[in-house]
C-alpha cells in the first residue's frame, strides 16, 4: 500500500472481495478536500483494462467521448469508447462543490486479465477541463487482483488536463449561471456543464498551468474566482 500527502483530491483503488477465481470485487472511492469552495468533479469513471486503453494522448485531440465526459460531465460517452474486454464503472453524482458530499465510491467486479486502472472526471465549473491519469495512461492494481480483503491503492491527483473543445467560459461551464455560490442552475447529480452548442475551439489536449485556473474565462457575469 502506497500512501502519500493529500494536495487536491484522492483516489483510492481497494480490492475487497474474491468473488471467484478469475475475478476481484473492487471498491473504487474518490474524495475531495476543496470543502463547500464550490469547486468539484463531474462523476468519475473508472476504467479497469489490460493495459490497451488510454484515455488521452498528450498534444492530440481528444475522442468523442472525452469530448462528451470533459464538456458536459456525464462519463457515458466515454465509457462507451472502451474496450469490450474491460470493466468499468462510474460515481452517481457530483463530488465536492456546495451542498454536495466530498467522496463517492463505486464497485466492480475486476477480471484477472484488468490489471490497469484509468480514469476521468470533469473538473467544476469549468466548461472542458478533467482529471485523469498523468499523460493519459493508467495505474498498475495488479496487486490487487486475488488480493485479501482490505488490500488498498492510493493515490494523490495534483493535475488538471485543458480538453481543447471550447474556449474558456464561465457561461458555458458546469455550477456557474444565476446562483454561483449554490451552484445550483445548470448542475444536476447526472452532469456538468452544457453541451456542445457548435462553438467548438478545435485543439489538443494539454495540461493547464496549474495556477490561477480561472483568470483568463470568459466572466460576463462576475462570477466570483477568488472562492474556487
Amino acid at each position: 500500500m502506497r500512501r502519500t500527502k493529500l494536495v487536491a483530491f484522492l483516489l483510492a483503488v481497494a480490492g475487497i472481495a474474491t468473488a471467484v477465481t478469475a475475478q476481484t470485487t473492487i471498491r473504487v472511492d474518490f474524495e475531495t478536500n476543496f470543502g463547500q469552495t464550490g469547486t468539484g468533479f463531474a462523476p468519475l469513471a473508472g476504467v479497469f483494462h489490460d493495459g490497451s486503453f488510454s484515455v488521452f494522448t498528450p498534444g492530440t485531440m481528444a475522442s468523442d467521448g472525452l469530448e462528451s465526459l470533459a464538456e458536459i460531465g456525464n462519463p457515458s460517452a466515454f465509457l462507451s469508447e472502451v474496450p469490450s474486454s474491460a470493466n468499468f464503472g462510474n460515481t452517481d453524482g457530483q463530488i465536492g462543490g456546495s451542498n454536495r458530499p466530498n467522496s463517492r465510491s463505486f464497485m466492480v467486479d475486476v477480471d484477472g486479465s484488468n490489471t490497469n486502472f484509468s480514469f476521468a472526471a470533469m473538473f467544476l465549473p469549468s466548461n472542458d477541463w478533467f482529471i485523469s491519469n498523468p499523460g493519459g495512461g493508467s495505474l498498475d492494481i495488479s496487486s490487487l487482483i486475488g488480493a485479501s480483503v482490505g488490500s488498498n491503492i492510493s493515490i494523490d491527483i495534483g493535475t488538471i488536463y485543458d480538453a481543447g473543445t471550447e474556449l474558456e467560459d464561465f457561461t458555458r461551464g458546469g455550477g456557474t449561471g444565476v446562483d454561483p455560490f449554490n451552484l445550483a442552475p445548470r448542475l444536476s447529480d447526472a452532469e456538468g456543464g452544457n453541451p456542445d452548442d457548435q462553438m467548438d475551439n478545435v485543439s489538443l489536449v494539454t495540461r493547464t498551468a496549474g495556477v490561477n485556473l480561472f483568470e483568463n474565462f470568459t466572466n460576463p457575469n462576475n462570477e466570483p474566482i477568488e472562492r474556487f
